[in-house]
């Protein structure tokens, strides 16, 4: 799980990409 985090671009999971839009 935390490599999913690290992986930010990718557009597999969009709640990982919500929160980089907050950051």
């Amino acid at each position: 799980m935390s490599q999913d985090q690290t992986n930010v671009p990718v557009p597999s999971k969009p709640q990982t990409n919500r929160q980089v839009k907050v950051n």
